[in-house]
């Protein structure tokens, strides 16, 4: 019969510092994977939000307007009818609090979505892009890289892409 006295202190120790490394390497994937994750989430949440504002705006026959600054946007229908770049003080906030960025956006201005679905003229024939600053040490390097991290709005469509270079590329 064999001596079996269990395992000895070094063996334990060498166990411990093996899955404390892996713990810790896991630790910071987890991370970039949940930063990626939200920024991927807020761009799409922002695209279906500005896609919903385009087909409600067919559907009622009424303008929307959606209020993009660098720390949250708004979605506003046009109540009263009275047209314009902008909503007044008689159109109705579809939200009651805007909705918040985590990254903020790098593009600020109005959307307005017209009754036949055009996005606004006041966008260039090039397009608008709505991009987030995913760079939080301020090196000038985004700090993640998610699938999606852009929005372009056109007259006639809006895509959702990744910021290659200096331009937004639909995916």
């Amino acid at each position: 019969m064999k001596n079996n006295r269990g395992i000895a202190f070094t063996e334990l120790l060498v166990v411990i510092a093996v899955m404390g490394t892996l713990v810790a390497a896991l630790g910071f994937s987890f991370r970039g994977w949940m930063a990626s994750y939200d920024a991927e989430s807020q761009t799409k949440e922002m695209y279906a939000d500005l896609m919903n504002a385009r087909v409600r705006a067919m559907h009622q026959n009424r303008l929307h307007f959606i209020i993009v600054d660098s720390h949250h946007y708004q979605l506003f229908e046009d109540t009263d009818e009275s047209g314009g770049n902008a909503p007044s003080d008689g159109d109705a906030a579809l939200w009651s609090n805007p909705k918040p960025f985590k990254y903020p956006s790098l593009w600020r201005g109005t959307v307005v979505m017209h009754t036949n679905g055009m996005v606004s003229n006041t966008i260039s024939y090039l397009g608008a892009t709505v991009r987030f600053d995913l760079d939080d040490d301020g090196d000038g390097i985004p700090d993640i890289s998610p699938d999606y991290d852009c929005v372009i709005l056109y007259f006639s469509r809006i895509n959702i892409g990744m910021w290659q270079g200096s331009k937004c590329v639909a995916t």
